[in-house]
């Protein structure tokens, strides 16, 4: 006969049963705790990462598609080496020393390889003997390995091209033999990429610079066409490459005003708003010249604003300063100096990141959303300090609206910052090494969106010539493009 349960007994197994479920549930949560941690703490499980991972890389072209899971990390690096932008590496500008070498510029990164040269001599402490000063002050030659590993110099390889083409152009007009040499057909099989393509830019005069320098560097004119009422040095320019049908166009916007202020200081400038100039001036004239003969846009499109809205608010707050009192007729009012010695302020940054985001989706609206699009860095003046701080307070905003709008970075206005020996005058660049950079850089990012891949100075894959494939800049664009949008600090 069982014996009944005393009081101590029922205390004894109570404690037993109280103990048995806190060690279940200390186990399980400890397991689940591990594993969150695991997971969360240290990243995504190794399926889950081997998962993620292939559905994204899969999509490229440069990696195999049935790479096996283990090599998906690995895949993952090389593509992301091969998608790098020299350009918007830290670098080394190199100038030549010779005026007439500036064909020479070209932008070198500080790879991996600069910073494993061998010690130099006067760098040993305690030193053998007082040559410090002597190592510091030579101007020794950059290594060749740096130039191989520097972005392409495409300006060198389109002159030569356009210079053979026009030859054997005339060569079939006066239906003469030619014979190119090895060299020459080499060049004309490889550069056959350029023709038929078109590179769009809108905003300011800094922009119609490069244009001129291009011309001027092949032997030929820029020209000038906004129509016979809106003047013309402000509204379209291009320049015209007849023996390869390479035509790179202008559109100039002068900001983001909505409207003429009555106290517009260019006087033959009738049109002010973007949208205006788009259907006066733009769709009118010189459309056509800016799309390829494949499609309905150009291949490539930069777009920028800045100066012209610094300014217009100068000028604004200049004139609302007589609201109150008399007055002073617009002939009478003197010179408004240049320079603003504060950034802009958080209103006028919304005003203008509201207005630049409505023109890079009109832009979208009329070409697709497909087309290449690149913000183009602002310049700063030729030697104005206190006055670039509002400019460098739009190109900030305007660098973090690019990440927002999924935009690359045509960085130009970083490179050449500080070298202002190289300006005509206080806005402008003069024709020679900083205009070759641009055109060099242009061409690469156009050698980009035709398809081809340029890794550390040396040419993976040439785009295809007289495919779809070779028209389709928006997928060429894209097999690179999410991993070289991003954030960075001026």
């Amino acid at each position: 006969m069982a014996r009944p349960l005393t009081l101590r007994s029922t205390t004894v197994l109570a404690v037993m049963v109280l103990v048995a479920c806190l060690w279940y549930f200390t186990g399980v949560y400890t397991i689940q705790s591990w594993t969150l941690a695991k997971d969360y703490a240290c990243g995504p499980s190794e399926n889950q990462q081997k998962s993620e991972s292939s559905e994204t890389i899969s999509s490229s072209n440069f990696v195999d598609k049935e790479a096996d899971n283990t090599d998906v990390v690995t895949a993952y690096e090389k593509l992301a080496a091969k998608c790098e932008d020299p350009y918007r590496l830290p670098g080394y500008l190199y100038l030549p020393e010779l005026e007439e070498d500036y064909r020479e510029t070209r932008w070198i990164p500080f790879r991996d390889t600069f910073h494993e040269l061998p010690a130099l001599a006067g760098t040993v402490y305690p030193p053998e003997n007082n040559d410090t000063e002597a190592m510091l002050l030579a101007n020794n030659e950059i290594g060749s390995e740096f130039f191989d590993a520097a972005p392409t110099s495409w300006m060198k390889r389109l002159v030569i091209y356009h210079n053979i083409s026009n030859k054997v152009e005339q060569a079939k007009r006066l239906e003469k033999p030619l014979i190119l040499s090895t060299r020459e057909r080499e060049i004309m099989r490889q550069m056959k990429w350029v023709n038929n393509r078109r590179v769009l830019y809108v905003g300011d005069s800094v922009d119609r610079i490069p244009i001129l320098s291009l011309c001027e560097e092949l032997g030929l004119e820029m020209v000038s066409d906004g129509g016979p009422v809106h003047g013309k040095r402000q509204t379209t320019v291009y320049c015209h490459v007849p023996s390869i049908n390479f035509t790179v166009v202008q559109w100039h916007v002068p900001g983001m005003l909505t409207f003429r202020p009555d106290w517009w200081w260019e006087k033959e400038m009738s049109i002010v708003a973007f949208e205006e100039r788009f259907e006066e001036i733009y769709l009118k004239y010189s459309l056509p010249l800016a799309i390829n003969p494949a499609g309905k846009a150009p291949d490539l499109v930069f777009v920028q604003t800045g100066l012209w809205d610094e300014r217009a608010i100068r000028y604004a707050e200049y004139f609302a300063g007589e609201l109150d009192g008399e007055e002073t007729p617009n002939a009478n009012r003197t010179r408004i100096p240049w320079s603003l010695t504060t950034q802009l302020t958080w209103t006028q940054l919304r005003f203008i990141n509201v207005r630049f985001q409505k023109l890079v989706h009109k832009l979208q609206d009329m070409f697709g959303e497909e087309t290449p699009i690149m913000y183009r860095s602002l310049t700063m003046r030729k030697d104005s300090k206190l006055a670039d701080l509002p400019v460098i307070s739009i190109d900030r905003m305007h660098r973090s609206m690019a990440k927002h709008l999924n935009l690359e970075v045509f960085d130009w206005g970083r490179l050449i910052y500080g070298h202002s020996n190289y300006f005509k005058d206080q806005m402008h660049v003069l024709s020679g090494p900083l205009t070759w950079l641009w055109n060099d850089m242009m061409l690469g990012y156009l050698f980009r969106a035709a398809g081809g891949v340029e890794e550390q100075g040396k040419i993976v894959q040439w785009p295809e010539i007289g495919t779809a494939k070779s028209w389709n800049t928006g997928e060429n664009w894209n097999r690179c493009h999410r991993y070289l949008t991003g954030n960075d600090n001026r």
